[in-house]
């Protein structure tokens, strides 16, 4: 595929619209939320929704389609050459021809593949398959793959009674408790409402005492209060929409780090000793760098099926903040997130900031694509060298037609320089003056 192709592909509305959109969206999200210290954790996650919807929204507006309709040219020379007669009839005028080389310029449309509109439709279909078989069997499908075994009425107990008191303050659904053997301290959560369970591994019990165990099961049971499951499935369902876009993939888990100091945050509310939280998630930290990474298979699935794995590593894709983060989040007192006139007027002067950016930078996005797809559809430049009779034509347009002649020969005076040019069996306007300059331009309205 040649580079016009290429560039003809990319500039399809909804993919290039997509894309960028979700750039320009999640850029000024991120500047918002970063000078808006006084917005909670909550409200900041629902924001990093925003730039997954709009890519949705686009496609919903501009239907990606697997097929690109473009116009093709063909300059055709060696046609049989237009006489004087022919030249009076169609001009009114006593103009003879000589002898020269005509050109037939003829257009058609053309439909090629559309390898981002296909990118698009699996992205839609994706989306839509994977919310909908999470929803319905996603603790089922978890409980098997990472082999989780429910505890029993009579295994640790204590663990069990925490839960149902803890559960019980948060005002939820007591879960399941679940364990899986697995050596590396880890707690998660899968399902939602009565099909929850918070699942431990059998390394952590190794790691963490009693009181820090709680810790860890009251920021799961946090999770499930927020209805993170809901959150992960619908981030994680949006970026499978833009499946292409490797940023959407660092939007969806920098929304994933807000849910997690969100449930930090609701986890201590109901800790005698806060601080016990903060020392689990060290400890948990501090021995997983000494362990080997998980399988692939077991990191994937994890990743698509657990709301919240506490073993996630860190880096620019990683749902879980910084440590020391978290842990300044966990010990320093919250700050107030009522709005008073101050904060008013801050939000509202950044957010208005945020838009005008956006809308010019969307704005001169748009123009870009809409002149490209213009070109493309409806050519308006054709040059010819060397030829001075051009013949009947099938062009079709719906804009101007301009005739390009570089360094035209043969041409000495008005009588001589006359091109013919008919459009549709119609005699276009003609001015034979600028026949006689070098690199002339033509234009047939």
């Amino acid at each position: 595929m040649s580079f016009e192709g290429v560039l003809n592909q990319i500039f399809q509305p909804y993919f290039f619209y997509s894309v960028l959109f979700l750039i320009i969206s999640f850029v000024c999200i991120k500047v918002l939320t970063r000078y808006s210290h006084f917005i909670s954790q909550r409200t900041k996650s629902l924001l990093y929704i925003v730039p997954l919807v709009i890519p949705l929204i686009v496609m919903l507006v501009f239907l990606p389609s697997t097929t690109i309709q473009t116009t093709a040219i063909q300059v055709s020379t060696g046609v049989p050459a237009i006489t004087g007669k022919e030249i009076l009839t169609n001009f009114g005028q006593n103009v003879t021809s000589p002898s020269a080389e005509s050109v037939l310029v003829t257009t058609s449309h053309i439909s090629i593949l559309s390898a981002t509109g296909i990118l698009c439709i699996i992205g839609l279909a994706a989306g839509v398959t994977f919310a909908a078989s999470m929803i319905l069997a996603d603790d089922k499908v978890a409980r098997k793959i990472l082999h989780v075994i429910t505890l029993s009425a009579d295994e640790h107990q204590w663990l069990q009674t925490s839960i149902i008191q803890l559960s019980k303050n948060l005002g939820i659904t007591t879960p399941k408790i679940g364990i899986i053997e697995d050596l590396r301290p880890n707690a998660f959560a899968i399902g939602y409402g009565k099909r929850a369970t918070v699942v431990f591994s059998l390394g952590l019990f190794n790691v963490l005492g009693k009181e820090e165990m709680v810790a860890v099961a009251s920021h799961e049971l946090a999770h499930l209060k927020n209805r993170d499951f809901f959150y992960k499935i619908t981030t994680s369902a949006l970026t499978a929409v833009s499946f292409f876009n490797p940023l959407a993939y660092v939007v969806s888990s920098t929304g994933q780090r807000e849910r997690e100091m969100l449930a930090d945050e609701r986890a201590i509310e109901f800790l005698e000793k806060p601080s016990l939280l903060g020392n689990a998630i060290a400890k948990i930290r501090e021995v997983i760098q000494t362990l080997p990474k998980e399988s692939k298979a077991v990191s994937l699935s994890s990743n698509l099926l657990v709301t919240s794995s506490i073993t996630r590593r860190l880096g620019i894709l990683s749902t879980h903040p910084r440590l020391d983060k978290r842990l300044r989040n966990i010990s320093e007192p919250k700050p107030s997130h009522r709005l008073n006139h101050k904060n008013i007027c801050l939000v509202a002067c950044l957010s208005l900031l945020m838009l005008c950016s956006a809308i010019v930078v969307s704005n001169a996005i748009v123009n870009v694509q809409t002149e490209f797809v213009s070109s493309q559809n409806n050519p308006q430049n054709i040059g010819l060298t060397g030829y001075h009779i051009v013949g009947d034509s099938d062009f079709s347009s719906s804009g101007p037609i301009k005739l390009q002649f570089n360094g035209a020969q043969n041409m000495s005076d008005s009588t001589n320089n006359t091109v013919i040019f008919s459009i549709n069996g119609k005699d276009p306007l003609f001015n034979a003056q600028s026949a006689q300059l070098s690199s002339s331009i033509l234009v047939f309205p």
